[in-house]
């Protein structure tokens, strides 16, 4: 295998083997060389099948708009290449089930062929799920493959019957079950291991009798010869029939696998993220979390551990790569916990925001400008001296929350003061009393004027009419009495901001 242009290329030696991994310039991996040598070591390491080759040559192979027909490939001796979309150490892992097949000496016939492709995926969910790097439920999605049609038909030892890829989904489970069986009769005396060792010394092309005895033979080494047909017996109705078999369950892993280790996850829990402040206290939209100056981010986050022993977990939140807080502490096998983060943005600006395994984008703005909707009264004609109730309705069009002081003027002067703070697409109203207590000239007995009571906001404005009468009859001599007269009132709300008194006449 050889590519041709640009590239990069790392090394590492490690379990007796040196590992090349070619970097072309046109690719971009998701997984790093150190996560790639990762992979290559522990499976190195785990799989005790013979010999290893000297050196192991890898490229990632670019993707962009080039559309490859499988996800990885493996020939020759020891070379490799996988996509560079491909993740190191999940337990679908390609890098690993590639290098498995460097370990794979020997060769087929078409009846045995299964177990080629089989124990490659097989041992990559294992090798996973051994290190921590995958949890059990992963483990069991990836071989539970073999339980779903058409694949669950195929006769693995028959390639003419498989509709897809049989030898991936149902050869992964039923390798798997020969590895558990094993391991479980002999007390872990032997396992698939052991049969691969005994294949890769073989002469001749494998056929799947010659497998079904190296089972046999393997369970012997640990297990009665009763015990040791029988497993044979099992291993042939699952390859030479129709028949399938169901993943076994976490405790009968650990009975035959040994106990999984400490597996620590971390999640955003369903109400994970909130806004909270003086604007709201609910679960907001991500991607990105939208928040105006002064409000708070809350993140509610799982950390649970699906593995078989106890773990511990360290959690840290940190904004722009600064810790700012941290939760720890110790999980048993299968508990799970919730910890809480909260951090206040205090000025505008793009933030990240980390917390475990969880990235989120942070926008802070200036809160948005609450807009007047309308301006009612409680009665549309008052008596000079007396007062009415206005209402004003202010809302929120913005995607943000909206905030200002909102001022209930008459004539000249500020009556009150009104803070305003509204959830985005939310509105509210606003009550004062306001009481026509002035004049700008005299009313006769009986007599009114239509005055004008306004809302104005910083885009909208709405006004309504209210008629004042005079209470008071003139004097004897005719001169006017002292009953109040009525003035032009202005009730006008606006954002303390805007300053509109130096603006605007009343």
């Amino acid at each position: 295998m050889a590519f041709l242009g640009p590239h990069e290329e790392h090394v590492r030696e490690a379990a007796g083997q040196q590992y090349r991994l070619i970097v072309p310039d046109a690719a971009d991996p998701v997984a790093s060389p150190d996560e790639v040598f990762g992979a290559f070591e522990n499976a190195s390491t785990a799989l005790q099948v013979g010999a290893r080759d000297e050196t192991v040559v890898a490229f990632v192979a670019p993707t962009g708009e080039v559309s490859w027909a499988v996800r990885g490939l493996q020939t020759g001796d020891a070379d490799l290449w996988v996509r560079d979309g491909e993740p190191a150490g999940t337990a679908a892992d390609v890098w690993t089930h590639e290098y498995v097949h460097t370990r794979q000496a020997y060769r087929t016939e078409a009846s045995g062929q299964w177990i080629t492709e089989a124990s490659a995926t097989h041992y990559a969910a294992l090798f996973a799920l051994d290190r921590g790097a995958a949890d059990f439920d992963a483990f069991e999605r990836t071989l539970a493959r073999g339980e779903r049609e058409p694949d669950a038909s195929a006769v693995l030892s028959n390639p003419t019957t498989w509709d897809g890829h049989a030898d991936y989904t149902k050869g992964a489970l039923v390798a798997g079950e020969i590895d558990r069986r094993l391991r479980a009769a002999t007390d872990g005396a032997a396992s698939l291991a052991t049969v691969l060792r005994e294949l890769n010394e073989a002469d001749e092309p494998v056929t799947n009798d010659r497998l079904l005895d190296t089972v046999e033979a393997a369970a012997a080494e640990g297990a009665d010869d009763a015990t040791a047909a029988e497993i044979r017996d099992e291993a042939e109705r699952l390859t030479t029939t129709r028949a399938t078999t169901e993943t076994w369950d976490r405790d009968t892993h650990a009975a035959a696998f040994g106990e999984t280790p400490a597996q620590v996850g971390y999640g955003l829990a369903d109400d994970g993220v909130r806004a909270t402040g003086e604007y709201r206290n609910r679960t907001v939209a991500r991607d990105p979390v939208e928040l105006v100056v002064g409000e708070s981010l809350e993140a509610a986050v799982v950390a649970s551990n699906t593995g078989g022993a106890t773990g511990s977990y360290d959690l840290s939140l940190s904004v722009d790569g600064e810790p700012v807080a941290n939760r720890s502490g110790a999980l048993d096998a299968g508990a799970e916990t919730i910890e809480r983060f909260e951090h206040r943005f205090g000025s505008t600006g793009e933030y990240e925001v980390r917390i475990g395994s969880e990235r989120l984008t942070v926008t802070v703005s200036e809160p948005a400008r609450p807009l007047v909707r309308g301006v009612s009264t409680d009665r549309d004609r008052v008596p000079a001296g007396e007062s009415v109730v206005a209402t004003a309705t202010v809302g929120n069009d913005a995607s943000v929350p909206a905030g200002g002081e909102i001022e209930f003027r008459v004539g000249s002067g500020t009556v009150a003061t009104v803070p305003v703070r509204l959830d985005a697409g939310t509105e509210t109203t606003i009550e004062r009393e306001v009481t026509f207590d002035g004049g700008a000239g005299p009313l006769g007995v009986g007599r009114s004027k239509n005055v004008t009571v306004r809302v104005v906001g910083p885009v909208d404005e709405a006004s309504t009419t209210v008629a004042v009468e005079s209470e008071r009859p003139l004097s004897a001599d005719g001169a006017p009495g002292f009953g109040p007269a009525v003035a032009l009132v202005s009730v006008i709300v606006a954002s303390a901001a805007l300053a509109r008194r130096g603006r605007r006449g009343t």
